[in-house]
């Protein structure tokens, strides 16, 4: 597996593994849909986060321009 993609899983599993907790919780817990959880909600709230960070550029093109650039 390439280093990138290692370092991607390794982050994806260290998500998962803090919401196990709420998981043993469960009535009748199924590891991996606890860890298929929280991988997905970890990464809605990347979307998230995304999306705020696209809408802001959108509504303020000049921030894309480099400092002392005008036009």
């Amino acid at each position: 597996m390439p280093k990138t993609d290692q370092e991607r899983l390794d982050r994806i599993l260290r998500v998962a593994r803090r919401q196990i907790p709420a998981g043993v919780m469960a009535a009748q817990p199924n590891p991996f849909d606890t860890m298929a959880l929280a991988i997905m909600l970890d990464l809605q709230s990347q979307i998230d986060e995304l999306r705020l960070e696209l809408q802001r550029l959108i509504q303020t093109p000049e921030s894309l321009l480099e400092p002392g650039q005008n036009h």
